[in-house]
């Protein structure tokens, strides 16, 4: 199956992988990613702030997905 209805769900007509791609597909796809990057900081779950080089990154994480929220560096 590609993907699991919300009858499925009910039903109790579904494999272990169904879900598994259901989750995957929900919270691993560029649109949750790209919805996560506009969420306030105080919304997210833990907030890491790391250096790469010139570079200042804060990164988001929200029900275990990661987005970079914020970049300083020489440019910005």
């Amino acid at each position: 199956m590609t993907a699991i209805t919300k009858e499925q769900i009910e039903s109790g007509d579904y494999t272990q992988d169904d879900i598994l791609d259901y989750y995957d597909n929900l919270y691993n796809n560029n649109l949750h990613r790209e919805s996560l990057k506009n969420l306030p900081q105080d919304k997210f779950d833990e907030i890491d702030t790391q250096k790469d080089g010139d570079y200042d990154y804060t990164i988001g994480t929200k029900d275990g997905v990661s987005v970079i929220v914020d970049q300083k560096g020489f440019f910005w």
